[in-house]
């Protein structure tokens, strides 16, 4: 095929919808077009800023031929840089098109080869860009080389052994009045203070954190004249708790630091800390970043931190063009340190600065024109005169889905409510869900729930409907009343996973296995479905364990030996010595599994996984429990198989009420009404949107701090002269607030108070077709209060504006003003009518709310003949997808334990043999090492072979420069072989063989190319194979394929042994033949066994043995297609051993497991 017909293929695709090409508005071509100099747009919701994005850059490419190199893009979240990624290849290819259409043959392949580019153009976020330049650069940055990003749970447990590790530190060092400090606040509490000042610090440059000097310990007053002066003993104590916390940071900072480093690890702010002191130097690296880019974007500038702006001025050279985009309204992400006031800044410099176009974006292409006049009488009335109004930019005729106004209030009239009156009287029963106490807020979640009950009898899809809340205080009254109205509720993330029922089990389960004397723990497992004991036995086991004084005992023991009081119930005892028997086992069993294997095995053997299966929302209780199992597997991955840490980790998390949703049982495309945070919903938009719990208190959930920096006010990272307060604690519960607390607190509260007004403009924007305000108000509601405190709610505000628009405060309708329309006027479409219901409390009423809507469920289809057998189901052999060249070579040993192992997925003999009550012997546990587990024979020597090949791959990276031994430690240490002086001496042994070998010198010396841990993705038999080779030498004579086995030969022949891998070293050769081409000459393919790495076994691939080796390869997965599982035919112990079907299935196998022959 020519060149010419290959490009008429590619540019003749059918575009997809995000590729066509719609015509900007005049606001947004000149967004699009002034690239002669810097931009800031302000862009509303729904403006359409992303095609300006994609514009603009695209025709930075074709109008300005900058390569996509050249270009910087900056969005906030990974999901919206693959989104602009994927939209300006679209948009890039969908010209492309174009220009071949039109004949321009060279500019088509011009524009699709910046196309090709994209997947490694710079678009990003701002970590990402920060990780890939530290990549670059690590050692200049002073980073390890194998560096990894934590993720937040990671970070989160590192942060507070830190903070332990930093307070003992600080006591053992003398200081008392840090003790004494400390012992005046609870644990948590003084933590949270200083992990927060810690953050707060960093996130304004200052690393490592100081705190600013505020001077001599002055009371923080209220009011001008009130007395600041401190009495001789109070300023002492002031003076000594700032140094007991400057002591805690600096002592915090440095232990924070060393957890991350034994881990090779980074936070998010390290990312941006490292990146800008690379970035700000005057070494070649900074220069050559600051000239590297033609142009800088940046979306959502409003969510911009110091660092990150001191970043983005640092990438911009003296030719370097910015673009900034963003919206003061939409500024939500406080609790991440954005910082408002820099797009202020910077929107007052534009707008001074004539060498910066200030382009606004008001053009809203998302909603109605009644739905966004609804959108703009919020923002009047919240915002005020700094609210400018957007402008309706789609036409319409007619009502939305559902008819009636497209825009109402449902409220909730609490202005009766008091002790048994309004809806708290004795006469007004709902029947609250579990766990909620709010009645009124109830009576809103149900009077919402039959509202969009009622649209879905009209018409209007369940899944076009979202209730977006600001927090999920209360998410499980508004999922129970969506539910009782058959409109099948899906909650988006959240909280509440640690609290759930069946979560708090579990963790009591794995915790009586980690120690069974926990009484309180004991009790919690054993009143759980997992044992089924009633509350009269668990009474009397406790009354039973006494000593001969009467004094409590631990339980265990008692049941143990089962010493049960008289009065104990026969069953009750039998599910006692049940519970043991099992627990028992368990406990020998732990420190063998894998800690998701552990969970997975509790809930099994107590059966709980049936019990919860069989109660309401089964489905949903089990999906909660394996996502702890994959909690539990993410945990080990980075700390290690350890189950009292798990444990620990669990409870902290359970503490902090962390931000960790319930498991998902229902996939995105799901038919129901999705319940999501307002925070979860930005960027997104639904046809129907009913903002719910606008009752909820502006300031809710914000506590006055105990330790505030202010903003720094001068250069990123100097904390000269930054506001400063602290809390003091002294006698009797009361504490001193001094320097600036109280002023800083105010002004966070006050803060907290206008993002909270921000998030109700953010989730009323995401409406399209119908929007929907829910909440709880006192009426009449007629005047909105003269200051926002607190307790403020968003319809103490919005329902005086209706007052004012002329309603009653009764049900009813009234007519808000029309928004602007794009390019000038008023928008058309029908007037932008509000209905508002008011629901009050009543017996009547409450018995309306009790009601449950019937179920809409499908008739069952009865079948017309006798049921298929079972068998007639069973599918068909399972192709080969990817494969990895272990599965291949498995197969090419024996189909048969391919088949059990991989497409049945049977489980070890170890396994089976626990399933019928007889361990192996090999099995048995020792007492104490539940306590110190240790890695059996086999888990033994993968993790030193898992050592050995990463300290050869970090020695590697650096030109075989020596190891130390302090290096091989902190790998053992990672691989769950800390303190094993025999693992460290056989590892040391085996590197010091290879760097000390012939090969190694040769490769060190000769100036090869060596690329370790090279990943593979191989196209064979119609399939991809996968994998990775171990070390990859560029040399002149050819390829060099360099595969390390840690092996122990005892006497053994290299040679006879790398027998074993003829199909590994046929796919490693075939993988390098296509990465490298056919012009690079023989690929040699090599064997170290470092035991004797003089012995290396080499074998030369030419074309001819190329040949032969993809038709071994390509023979064996076309065998695997064919469904072709056959037993070996010589049966042998290195073949057999550990295969599934040794015991019982097998007809000649080469060996059988002890308890299988002794049966």
């Amino acid at each position: 095929m020519s060149g010419a017909e290959q490009l008429a293929l590619m540019v003749t695709e059918q575009p997809s919808l995000d590729d066509l090409e719609i015509e900007p508005t005049d606001a947004q071509r000149a967004a699009i077009e002034r690239r002669d100099r810097d931009v800031f747009t302000e862009a509303g919701a729904g403006s359409g800023k992303t095609g300006v994005l994609v514009d603009r850059y695209c025709d930075c490419v074709i109008r300005d031929g900058h390569r996509p190199d050249e270009i910087l893009a900056f969005t906030f979240t990974e999901r919206a840089a693959a989104e602009l990624r994927q939209r300006v290849r679209g948009r890039l290819m969908q010209r492309a098109r174009a220009a071949a259409a039109s004949g321009d043959r060279e500019r088509a392949r011009h524009i699709i080869s910046a196309a090709r580019e994209g997947e490694r153009s710079w678009i990003t976020t701002i970590h990402g860009f920060c990780r890939r330049l530290l990549a670059a650069h690590s050692i200049a940055a002073r980073m390890d080389p194998r560096f990894r990003v934590l993720d937040e749970a990671e970070s989160s447990r590192l942060r507070a052994q830190a903070f332990d590790g930093a307070l003992q530190q600080v006591i053992a060092d003398g200081g008392s009045e840090t003790a004494r400090y400390a012992a005046a606040f609870n644990g948590p509490r003084l933590r949270d203070m200083v992990v927060g000042a810690h953050e707060r610090l960093r996130s304004q440059g200052v690393d490592p954190p100081r705190l600013p000097d505020p001077g001599p310990p002055v009371r923080s007053v209220k009011e001008e004249d009130d007395d600041a002066e401190l009495t001789p003993r109070e300023a002492q104590r002031a003076s000594e708790g700032l140094e007991s916390v400057e002591a805690l940071l600096s002592a915090y900072d440095r232990e924070y630091r060393r957890l991350k480093a034994e881990r090779a690890g980074a936070d998010f702010a390290d990312l941006e800390l490292r990146a800008l002191d690379l970035l700000s130097g005057a070494g070649p690296v900074a220069e050559a970043w600051r000239e590297r880019f033609a142009h800088v974007m940046v979306d959502e500038f409003q969510d911009t931190n110091r660092v990150q702006l001191a970043l983005i001025d640092a990438l911009c050279g003296p030719q370097t063009r910015l673009f900034v985009v963003g919206d003061e309204f939409q500024s939500i992400y406080r609790f991440r340190h954005a910082d408002l006031d820099i797009f202020r800044e910077r929107r007052g410099a534009a707008a001074g600065d004539p060498a910066v176009a200030e382009l606004p974006l008001r053009g809203n292409f998302r909603a109605r024109p009644d739905v966004l006049a609804a959108v703009d009488f919020m923002g009047a009335a919240m915002f005020g005169d700094a609210f400018a109004p957007l402008e309706a930019g789609l036409e319409t005729d007619g009502e939305p889905p559902g008819g009636g106004p497209a825009i109402e209030f449902l409220i909730t009239d609490t202005s009766g409510d008091g002790a048994s009156r309004g809806w708290r009287a004795d006469d007004v029963e709902l029947e609250l869900p579990p766990g909620e106490t709010g009645t009124a807020c109830v009576a809103e979640a149900r009077f919402l729930a039959q509202r969009l009950a009622e649209l879905r009898s009209q018409g209007v899809d369940r899944g076009d409907m979202v209730v977006l809340l600001r927090a999920f205080t209360h998410v499980d009254a508004f999922e129970e009343a969506l539910a009782r109205a058959d409109l099948a509720p899906y909650v988006v993330g959240g909280r509440g996973y640690w609290s759930q029922q069946q979560v708090e089990d579990t963790i009591r389960l794995l915790g009586v296995i980690a120690n069974p004397l926990d009484d309180e723990i004991l009790f919690g497992a054993l009143a759980s479905p997992a044992s089924g004991v009633s509350a009269d036995a668990l009474w009397l086991l406790r009354q039973g364990a006494r000593d001969d004084e009467g004094r409590p005992r631990h339980v265990w023991p008692a049941i143990v030996d089962a010493t049960w009081p008289a009065a104990m119930p026969a069953e009750d005892a039998e599910r006692l010595e049940r519970f043991r028997d099992v627990l028992t086992a368990l406990r020998a069993e732990a420190p063998l599994r894998p800690l998701d294997a552990l969970v997975d095995r509790v809930i099994t053997a107590f059966d709980y996984d049936l019990a919860i299966l069989a109660l309401k929302d089964g489905t949903r209780r089990m999906a909660n429990v394996r996502k702890l199992m994959r909690l539990a597997a993410e945990y080990e991955e980075h700390d290690g198989r350890d189950l009292r840490g798990f444990l620990d980790f669990a409870e902290e998390r359970t503490r902090r009420d962390e931000r960790e949703g319930m498991a998902a049982v229902q996939v995105e495309g799901h038919d129901g009404v999705r319940v999501m945070t307002v925070h979860a919903a930005k960027g997104l938009e639904f046809p129907v949107v009913a903002v719910a719990d606008m009752g909820r208190g502006l300031g809710a959930g914000f506590a006055h701090p105990d330790l505030i920096v202010g903003r720094l006010p001068g250069p990123v990272g100097d904390p000269t002269g930054a506001p400063f307060g602290m809390r003091l604690p002294v006698a009797a519960g009361d504490s001193l607030r001094l320097w600036q607390l109280v002023e800083l607190s105010d002004a966070e509260a006050s803060a907290e108070v206008e993002e909270a007004l921000r998030l109700t403009y953010v989730a009323a924007s995401r409406a399209q077709e119908r929007l929907i305000i829910s909440g709880t108000c006192r009426l009449p509601a007629e005047e909105a209060p003269e200051r926002l405190g607190r307790s403020c709610t968003a319809l103490q505000i919005l329902l005086p504006a209706l007052h004012g628009r002329g309603w009653t405060g009764e049900d009813g309708e009234l007519e808000l003003p029309r928004a602007p329309a794009v390019g000038g006027g008023e928008a058309g479409g029908p007037a932008p009518m509000v209905r508002v219901q008011i629901q009050r409390p009543s017996a009547e009423r409450a018995q309306q709310l009790r009601e449950r809507s019937e179920a809409h469920t499908e008739p069952l289809a009865v079948p017309a003949g006798p049921s298929e057998p079972l068998l007639a189901g069973a599918p068909a052999p399972q192709g080969a997808g990817h494969l990895s060249y272990s599965a291949l070579a498995s197969y090419a040993g024996c189909g048969y334990r391919f088949y059990v192992e991989r497409i049945l997925g049977l489980g070890s003999p170890a396994e089976l043999a626990a399933s019928d009550g007889e361990p192996e012997l090999d099995d048995a546990v020792e007492g104490d090492e539940l306590l110190h587990p240790g890695l059996g024979p086999r888990e033994r020597s993968l993790a030193i072979g898992s050592a050995v090949h990463a300290v050869l791959e970090a020695a590697a990276r650096r030109s075989w420069a020596p190891v130390t031994d302090d290096e091989v430690k902190r790998v053992l240490a990672r691989e769950g072989l800390a303190g094993d002086e025999a693992a460290r001496e056989r590892v040391a042994t085996l590197v010091k063989g290879w760097l000390s070998s012939e090969l190694a010198e040769g490769l060190r010396d000769g100036g090869a190319r060596v690329r370790p841990e090279v990943p593979f993705l191989l196209d064979l038999g119609g399939t991809v194979v996968r994998g990775k080779i171990d070390l990859l030498a560029e040399m002149d004579a050819g390829p060099l394929v360099l595969d390390f086995k840690t092996d122990a030969l005892e006497g053994a022949d290299p040679a006879e042994l790398a027998g074993r891998y003829e199909i590994q070293r046929d796919i490693y050769a075939l993988a390098v033949e296509r990465g490298t081409g056919n012009g690079s000459g023989p690929i040699r393919a090599a064997y170290c066994f470092l035991e004797d790495p003089a012995r290396t076994v080499t074998e030369t691939y030419d074309e001819s043995r190329l040949r032969g080796a993809r038709e071994r390869v390509e023979g064996l997965i076309g065998r695997i297609r064919a469904g072709d599982f056959g037993r070996t035919d010589t049966p042998h112990l290195a073949l057999c051993h550990g295969c599934p079907a040794a015991a019982r299935l097998c007809g000649n196998p080469g060996w059988k497991p002890q308890w299988a022959v002794s049966s």
